[in-house]
């Protein structure tokens, strides 16, 4: 295993930034990483996915998995990324595994009856912005099916987004909501593409925890396994916030087998295209 990390000027070029990082492990290695295990830091003003979508051009498509930092404070104001005992708020950190290690990933998102039925149109967003839906405000089309979002409970609410080309939604959050109303989300929000409203319950994460380990639990070759659910999942679930990680713990202890789990703040996983590409 080969590491680096670097701290990330998000007002200035992080694009180059990432990719001289990237360059610095590689340049310790004698063949590409089979796996890029990565955490990178919650910015307020820049989407997850810009950043990610920065470290898929640097490693050429290379499989990276990984979180964005978070707290149970939804504030964010805390988290930093933490890496070799040092720990920077803007730091990216990456792992580079060489060798023959032939990684499987395993999405399980939340069940299909937590998905609302209505489908909202985006008729205005910038990148990962999100102005209007239906050509409402967002923050009013919300407001209008029941859902009142502020910054204390903005992250509880997952979109189902429906993009050109894949099979199964990807469930986005909400990061930041902004003085005019518009909220920063974790993925690209292309205008024409639709969402659906997602709930999050008990049942629901049970059920697809199970659903994930059942999978995880297939796989003949399996060494080692690497979980990192949505840390929303952990607040949804209190009073009894350790239910899921008991779940996770009992079901894989019986093998043997290492695994590790945490909570992510945005889970970074590479996903299979309609074309049956895997893609970071």
């Amino acid at each position: 295993m080969f590491w680096g990390w670097v701290k990330i000027d998000f007002r200035g070029n992080y694009v180059d930034e990432v990719d001289k990082l990237y360059k610095n492990i590689r340049g310790n290695t004698h063949q590409d990483p089979a796996l890029i295990v990565s955490f990178m830091p919650y910015v307020r003003d820049v989407s997850g996915y810009e950043v990610v979508e920065a470290m898929d051009k640097a490693v050429s498509g290379i499989p990276i998995w990984g979180s964005i930092t978070n707290n149970i404070d939804f504030n964010y104001e805390t988290v930093s990324t933490i890496c070799n005992g040092r720990f920077l708020s803007a730091g990216v950190a990456m792992m580079f595994l060489v060798g023959p290690i032939k990684p499987k990933f395993v999405v399980s998102s939340i069940p299909e009856r937590n998905i609302s039925n209505n489908r909202a149109v985006i008729t205005k967003s910038e990148g990962a912005v999100l102005y209007e839906v239906n050509d409402t405000p967002i923050l009013e089309y919300l407001a209008n099916i029941g859902l009142v979002i502020t910054r204390e409970n903005i992250t509880t609410t997952p979109l189902m987004v429906y993009y050109d080309g894949t099979t199964e939604p990807v469930a986005l959050g909400f990061y930041t909501l902004f003085e005019d109303g518009s909220v920063l989300t974790g993925g690209e929000m292309p205008v024409g593409m639709t969402f659906a409203v997602g709930s999050i319950d008990a049942d629901g994460i049970y059920e697809s925890a199970k659903i994930g380990l059942d999978e995880i639990l297939a796989i003949p070759e399996r060494g080692a396994t690497l979980l990192l659910p949505c840390v929303t999942r952990y607040i949804m679930l209190a009073p009894n916030q350790e239910d899921e990680l008991k779940l996770i713990t009992n079901a894989l202890s019986e093998s043997g087998l290492p695994f590790m789990m945490g909570y992510s703040g945005g889970e970074i996983c590479p996903m299979v295209g309609a074309d049956g590409k895997s893609y970071n």
